[in-house]
């Protein structure tokens, strides 16, 4: 039996914030079922990724309320309506890691929950970095931290790093973060 896509008959906004709506769409299945499907829509995202003169590698420590805990993650953050992908990378590392960079590489993309979720996060590697000052959001607070790859990979294995998108976001950009490093260190 071949896959077939589903048919998407009906879709409704449910409920609307600044941040997401939550949609419910209806679907002919090709077994003739139709199908209630409920999800949350929210914006296409950014991870930046950046690598400074020395190797290390700029994260953020944050208050996440929905799991109660500070989690360590690099810059990331959502793209605003009419806001370009570029401009929301360029923003969002400003604003979270107080670093711009000469280079922003953007390295790959995924779909950070496709059973629950509408979003794609875009994975960017910025480097050649410089200091830049930028308002943060008000609702938001970070203490900006550097670790090494392997300090980070450490920090996988001890359960520091815990978000989804962080840890997807270096499985896609790993190979080539070390490669840059590389570079850097035999120059």
């Amino acid at each position: 039996m071949t896959l077939q896509p589903w048919k998407k008959v009906s879709q409704e906004t449910l409920a609307k914030n600044p941040w997401s709506t939550y949609e419910h769409a209806v679907f002919d299945l090709p077994s003739g079922y139709k199908a209630d499907y409920y999800f949350l829509k929210i914006p296409n995202s950014v991870v930046i990724i950046g690598i400074d003169q020395d190797g290390s590698m700029p994260i953020v420590k944050q208050y996440r309320c929905l799991h109660d805990e500070f989690t360590v993650e690099f810059p990331n953050g959502g793209i605003d309506q009419g806001q370009t992908l570029e401009q929301a990378v360029k923003d969002e590392f400003a604003q979270e890691a107080q670093l711009k960079a000469e280079v922003y590489e953007k390295i790959g993309s995924f779909h950070t929950n496709n059973g629950r979720l509408q979003e794609t996060c875009h994975v960017f590697i910025a480097y050649r970095l410089s200091p830049a000052f930028a308002r943060k959001d008000p609702t938001e607070e970070f203490e900006q931290l550097s670790c090494t790859p392997q300090t980070f990979e450490e920090m996988i294995r001890t359960g520091e790093i815990t978000d989804g998108m962080m840890l997807a976001s270096w499985q896609i950009a790993k190979s080539r973060v070390m490669e840059i490093i590389k570079d850097k260190l035999n120059r």
